[in-house]
């Protein structure tokens, strides 16, 4: 898909995504004292990003609602009964 079939909305995005990571890349140059940004500068800027971005998937036990190696259920404890760990006082 090239850019002129794009929606605009998604090169929009893509322009902003850009200039987020060129700003980041800038602030990256001037902390480190250089006198212009190099590669090493993008690609910490776009690592920065991806980090702060997108998540992790559950590990796959959790998706399967299966067991934990520890023998433990995957999605924890989980009881129908209220239990409470402390006493409530009452006013």
């Amino acid at each position: 898909m090239s850019y002129a079939n794009a929606d605009f909305r998604t090169f929009r995005a893509s322009i902003g995504f850009v200039t987020d990571l060129i700003v980041d890349a800038e602030e990256l140059r001037a902390h480190a004292d250089k006198r212009a940004i190099d590669i090493e500068d993008i690609k910490l800027a776009i690592t920065s990003k991806v980090a702060h971005s997108f998540i992790q998937p559950p590990p796959r036990q959790v998706r399967s609602g299966g067991t934990l190696s520890n023998g433990k259920h995957a999605h924890g404890r989980c009881s129908n009964s209220f239990n409470p760990s402390f006493s409530a006082k009452r006013m």
